[in-house]
C-alpha cells in the first residue's frame, strides 16, 4: 500500500506583543492549532503588557523602568522565540508604543513580522521603510479588526516566508 504524505514545515516558536487581549488570544489560539509554540499565556499577556506601559510611560522612575526592562529582556531571552509578531501601535504608555520603538528597544537580532490594524498613509510609509532597512522584518500583516476573513491565512502564509522547506528536501514525499 502506498501512502501519500505531505512535508509540513517546521513549527516554530512565536511569540505576540499585542495590546488588545482578544486579539493576542485569537492569534494565539490559531497558530496553537497550527502547530506552533506560542507565547505569551493569557495570563503572561497581562504582565508583559503592564511592563511594556511601565518600560515606555513617561514620567516613570528611572528604577522601575529598568526593571520593567529586565523583566522584558528576560522574558523574550527565556522564550528565545524564532518569530516575534509585534502590533504597530501598542496603546500602553502616554500616546502609545510604537511597534517601531519596542521592536529597535528589544528585538534587534529577530525575525519580526508586523501586525496593525493602522491605514493612514503615514503609517505605510513608515512601516514600508521600515521594511526595506531592516533585514530580519519580512513583513506587515495588515489586521484591520483583526478578523477580517483572510487575514489568518495571511498571517500564516508571512510567518511559512520565514521557514521555507530545507533546500533539496521534497515538498512531497511518498513512503511505502
Amino acid at each position: 500500500m502506498l501512502i501519500f504524505q505531505l512535508n509540513q514545515l517546521s513549527k516554530m516558536k512565536i511569540l505576540i506583543i499585542e495590546d488588545v487581549l482578544s486579539h493576542m488570544q485569537d492569534m494565539h489560539n490559531y497558530l496553537v492549532q497550527q502547530g506552533h509554540n506560542v507565547s505569551p499565556t493569557e495570563a503572561d499577556h497581562l504582565k508583559l503588557k503592564e511592563e511594556i506601559s511601565r518600560c515606555f510611560q513617561k514620567g516613570v522612575e528611572t528604577a522601575i523602568a529598568k526593571e520593567a526592562n529586565d523583566f522584558i529582556r528576560k522574558y523574550i531571552e527565556e522564550f528565545n522565540p524564532d518569530i516575534v509578531l509585534v502590533d504597530y501601535e501598542l496603546k500602553e504608555g502616554s500616546k502609545g508604543v510604537n511597534g517601531r520603538r519596542f521592536i529597535e528597544t528589544f528585538l534587534p537580532n529577530k525575525k519580526i513580522i508586523i501586525v496593525t490594524g493602522q491605514r493612514k498613509p503615514e503609517v505605510n510609509n513608515e512601516l514600508s521603510d521600515l521594511v526595506e532597512k531592516a533585514p530580519k522584518l519580512r513583513s506587515i500583516c495588515w489586521k484591520h479588526d483583526l478578523m477580517e476573513d483572510d487575514f489568518f491565512d495571511r498571517l500564516l502564509s508571512t510567518i511559512n516566508k520565514f521557514n521555507p522547506p530545507p533546500s533539496g528536501d521534497p515538498s512531497v514525499t511518498f513512503a511505502q
